[in-house]
C-alpha cells in the first residue's frame, strides 16, 4: 500500500538534482498520526500536477473547519498549482548548456537532444549570460556551487528537475540487529536526517542507542553508520524512498554572488542550507522553485552543536534580491532570512552590512519554525567595534505571501529551543546616525494562518514604530498564539498592532 501511495506521492515536489560529490565536499560529478509522530496525512483530491502527496502534516491542535480557513485552503492550493506549472522562460544573450542524468559529458551540450553529463563538466567555461538547464524528471546528487553571472533552469518535460544533498538509503541494505525492530543500514553516510518516502514519516534524533525504540521511526547516527527503529518490518520492504540526509549547504557562492537567477529548479534533502553561503549576494532571482526538508545539522551527533537550516539564506550583504512566486516548506529554521550584524572580521578589518531592495513575493511557505527572517545588526556591541562600519536597511518587501502552520513542521518539533515559532521575526537596533541607516520593513498583503506560537517576533531594543508598515495583511489564527512575545492575548491583536506598528488594513480572526 505504500509503495502505491508513494507513487501518488513525490513529495510536494517536482524534483531534479545537479552537482556534486556524495559527501558535498566541493564540486564533484552530477551523480546521474499526528504531527507528534512526524508521520504525515494524505490529502485526496489536491489539485496539484503532482497528484496526492504528504503535505498536510497539522494535528487537531490547529484544524479548522471556518470558512476564512476554507478559503485559504483555496487560495494555497491554486498557488502551489501555478508555481508547480510555471512554464520555462530561460533566455540569455550568451550560451545554453544542457544537462541530464543519461547525458554524456563527451557531447558538446549545447541542445537538449546532446547534452551533458556533468556540472563540472563546463563550469570553468561558464561566461556572464550564459545559462545552465536540466533536465526535467531527473535528479541529481551533491553540492552545486553557482558563477555569478549565470541563470540556472529546465528544460524537457515533467517535474522540476531535483537537487537533493542526500544518499539513496535503498541502494545499500538495511540489516536486523539484535534488538527487535531496530535495522542498521550497511554504507557509510554523513547522517543529518533521514526522509522515508518524501515525507510520508520523518526521523527524529535520539542521542544514543539506548533511546532508539522509545519511538516509530527514531534514528541513531554514531558517526559512521545510522540505526533506525522501525517495528513495523525491514524500512526497504516498507518503503520505495529513502533519503539519508547530509551535512551540507546545497547550492552555495564562492565568496560572492552577482547576477544569477534560478527557475523552476527543485532543491531538497539537506542538513544545513537549500542556497547559502553565497557571501556578498548582489542581484539574485528565484523564480518557480520548491524547497524542502532542509537543515537539522547537529541534531544527532551533539546536543551543543549549532543546527541550521534555511531555506534561502543572505549574510550582512544582500542588495537587488527577488524571491517570488515559489514554494518553500518544512524548514528546520526559516523559509527565507537576511542576517548578520555589522562587525570586525578575524583579520581586523571592518564589515559593512547591506540589505537593500529585498523583495519576498507571492510565495507560499508551510511547516517551517520562522517563515520570514528579517534580521539587522543582531549583535548591536558589535557596532563599537567597527566604527567605520556602515548598517543600511532599506526597501524590503514581503508582500503577497501566505504563510502557514508555522512551527508545525520536523524542525520545530526537534529543536533545543522551544516555543520561538513566529511568521516573521525581525530585529533592526539603533536609531539612524552616522553610520546606521534603517529604513521601513514593508509587510502588504499577506496571509498569516495559523502560527503555533507568535505572529510577530520583534527583538529589537530600540524598535521604532515607523520601521515596520503592516498593510492590508490577514492573520488567522488560533486562541493559543499572540501577536509577538509575551503574554499578549489575543483580544488585544489590534490594539497592539496599532500601538507598536504603522498599521492600516489588516484583519485578524480567531479560526480555532
Amino acid at each position: 500500500m505504500k509503495k502505491i501511495i508513494s507513487i501518488l506521492l513525490v513529495l510536494c515536489l517536482c524534483f531534479s538534482l545537479v552537482a556534486c560529490g556524495g559527501s558535498g565536499a566541493g564540486n564533484g560529478k552530477v551523480d546521474a498520526g499526528g504531527t507528534d509522530d512526524f508521520v504525515a496525512k494524505e490529502i485526496e483530491g489536491n489539485p496539484t500536477t503532482l497528484g496526492v502527496f504528504y503535505r498536510n502534516v497539522i494535528g487537531a491542535d490547529i484544524a479548522s473547519d471556518d470558512e476564512a480557513v476554507k478559503e485559504v485552503d483555496k487560495k494555497a492550493d491554486e498557488m502551489l498549482k501555478k508555481i508547480e506549472e510555471l512554464p520555462d522562460s530561460v533566455s540569455v544573450s550568451g550560451t545554453t548548456y544542457y544537462i541530464a542524468n543519461d547525458g554524456d559529458d563527451k557531447n558538446d551540450g549545447l541542445s537538449a537532444d546532446k547534452p551533458k553529463n556533468s556540472y563540472l563538466s563546463i563550469k570553468g567555461q561558464l561566461k556572464e549570460g550564459d545559462a545552465v538547464l536540466f533536465n526535467r524528471g531527473d535528479i541529481f546528487r551533491g553540492q552545486l556551487t553557482l558563477v555569478s553571472g549565470i541563470t540556472y533552469g529546465a528544460y524537457g518535460e515533467g517535474i522540476k528537475p531535483r537537487f537533493y544533498g542526500s544518499v539513496d538509503g535503498t541502494e545499500g541494505e538495511w540489516l536486523e540487529t539484535s534488538t527487535e525492530g531496530v535495522y542498521t543500514y550497511n554504507k557509510t553516510a554523513m547522517c543529518s536526517n533521514v526522509i522515508f518516502n518524501n515525507g510520508e514519516a520523518i526521523a527524529r534524533p535520539v542521542y544514543s542507542m539506548a533511546d532508539i525504540t522509545k519511538k516509530k521511526y527514531n534514528v541513531y547516527f554514531n558517526g559512521s553508520r545510522i540505526s533506525v527503529y522501525s517495528p513495523d518490518g525491514n524500512p526497504e520492504e516498507i518503503f520505495d524512498s529513502i533519503e539519508i540526509v547530509e551535512d551540507y549547504t546545497l547550492f552555495t557562492g564562492n565568496g560572492g554572488v552577482k547576477n544569477i537567477k534560478l527557475q523552476n529548479l527543485c532543491l531538497m534533502y539537506t542538513g544545513v542550507h537549500h542556497l547559502g553561503s553565497l557571501g556578498a549576494a548582489y542581484g539574485l532571482e528565484v523564480e518557480g522553485c520548491i524547497m524542502g526538508y532542509c537543515g537539522g545539522r547537529g541534531l544527532y551527533s551533539n546536543r551543543n552543536t549549532t543546527t541550521l537550516g534555511n531555506c534561502i539564506e543572505f549574510w550582512s550583504v544582500a542588495k537587488d534580491i527577488n524571491i517570488h512566486d515559489s514554494y518553500f516548506f518544512q524548514a528546520f529554521d526559516a523559509a527565507l532570512t537576511h542576517q548578520g550584524p555589522t562587525s570586525v572580521t578575524p583579520t581586523g578589518q571592518t564589515s559593512s552590512t547591506d540589505y537593500t531592495n529585498i523583495h519576498y513575493e507571492n510565495n507560499l511557505i508551510e511547516y517551517c519554525t520562522y517563515d520570514i527572517e528579517a534580521f539587522s545588526c543582531s549583535r548591536i556591541a558589535e557596532q563599537s567595534k567597527s566604527p567605520n562600519g556602515t548598517f543600511t536597511y532599506n526597501d524590503v518587501y514581503i508582500r503577497g505571501n501566505i504563510c502557514r502552520y508555522t512551527g508545525w513542521g520536523w524542525g520545530s518539533m526537534d529543536r533545543k529551543d522551544k516555543n520561538v515559532y513566529a511568521n516573521i521575526k525581525y530585529r533592526a537596533e539603533g536609531e539612524n546616525n552616522t553610520n546606521i541607516h534603517v529604513k521601513p520593513l514593508y509587510i502588504e498583503n499577506n496571509i498569516f494562518d495559523r502560527s503555533r506560537k507568535r505572529v510577530l517576533a520583534i527583538s529589537t531594543p530600540e524598535f521604532n514604530k515607523a520601521n515596520m508598515i503592516l498593510k492590508n495583511n490577514l492573520f488567522l489564527e488560533t486562541d493559543r498564539a499572540n501577536i509577538f512575545g509575551g503574554n499578549t492575548l489575543k483580544k488585544d491583536y489590534m490594539s497592539e498592532i496599532n500601538k507598536y506598528f504603522t498599521a492600516e488594513g489588516n484583519t485578524f480572526k480567531i479560526v480555532g
